[in-house]
């Protein structure tokens, strides 16, 4: 062999060392983060049951049941207090799966696929349109 290709095979062999080397770094990582993992869990389980805690305490988000959005929608229901004025219909549908509520469309596109509610900017579809000379109030939802 010359002495280039020597060269080149000794660094061949260098970087599928060294590769090798990283890969048995990794899985070692690996092994020694899931035993701690493990070991964390347990803990935490343990002062979870120790002190009684429940999750929103905890900081996580509670998703509310059919029954809960029910009520807020509702109002308490006092004995004797005077129902509240029926609020005007709005725009907005029902809360989002993420708590956020959901605006029913206020535009169509002339197509019929695309929707808008009127909040934010105007979408895509819309923009070429409006600098065409169309107006907002062409593509409202009946």
């Amino acid at each position: 062999m010359t002495e280039g290709t020597a060269s080149a095979a000794s660094d061949d062999n260098e970087l599928l060392s060294a590769m090798e080397e990283l890969k048995r770094a990794q899985q070692r990582v690996a092994q020694l983060r899931q035993q701690s993992r493990e070991k964390a869990l347990a803990e935490v389980r343990e002062k979870i049951k120790m002190y009684d805690l429940t999750p929103e305490e905890m900081g996580f988000a509670r998703v509310p049941t059919v029954s809960q959005t029910a009520r807020k929608k509702t109002g308490p229901q006092l004995a004797g207090a005077i129902p509240a004025a029926p609020r005007a219909t709005s725009n907005i549908e029902a809360a989002a799966p993420d708590g956020r509520s959901q605006v029913k469309p206020k535009y169509r596109s002339p197509d019929g696929q695309h929707t808008w509610s009127g909040r934010g900017k105007p979408p895509l579809w819309m923009q070429p349109l409006l600098e065409a000379g169309a107006k907002k109030e062409d593509f409202l939802v009946d």
